[in-house]
């Protein structure tokens, strides 16, 4: 894995296909040799879905209702 995978680009994936992108990731980094420019680059990859996910987790806020 030559790229880092973004966060505009993680913008446009489900909540599911986040978690199948993490699963490939965590399976290539078992491959990666360590200390690699691709191992490197497939943590940065996999920090990123997390905080996409984590995102994507979070309850939509609660509208400030004003009594009237």
């Amino acid at each position: 894995m030559n790229t880092i995978i973004t966060q505009s680009e993680l913008n446009r994936l489900t909540i599911q296909e986040l978690g199948e992108l993490h699963q490939l990731l965590t399976l290539l980094l078992a491959e990666a040799e360590p200390a690699s420019q691709e191992r490197r680059n497939i943590l940065a990859s996999l920090a990123n879905v997390a905080r996409a996910r984590a995102g994507r987790a979070r309850p939509a806020p609660q509208p400030i209702c004003k009594p009237w």
